[in-house]
């Protein structure tokens, strides 16, 4: 008698990197998505989370959710975060930061 071994099937988080790395237009930032503790560090990463991009005319501007009691940390932080961002993408991309504070 042959039993044949079970395939394990792929996680979900392999399905959507196929997918997303096969996709032509994806933005230049989507990085900063996955990989947030690397471009700022653990602490800044404890406390905060890259949470959408709007564009208005030429303006990027990244918003990030911020722990409640920390909002004002980050304020005094943003020209230290913009510069992290900027050198994990390799290029300044971002107009400035705005905060959105959750709980």
């Amino acid at each position: 008698m042959y039993i044949e071994k079970s395939k394990v099937p792929p996680s979900f988080a392999s399905i959507v990197d196929s997918i997303w790395e096969k996709l032509p237009n994806k933005p230049e930032y989507i990085g900063i998505f996955y990989d947030w503790s690397k471009v700022v560090g653990s602490y800044y990463s404890s406390i905060s989370a890259p949470h959408k991009v709007l564009t208005s005319g030429k303006k990027k501007n990244l918003f990030l959710k911020v722990k409640k009691g920390y909002s004002l940390e980050i304020q005094y932080a943003i020209p230290h975060i913009l510069d992290l961002v900027h050198k994990f993408l390799g290029k300044v991309y971002f107009s400035g930061i705005k905060i959105m504070q959750s709980d």
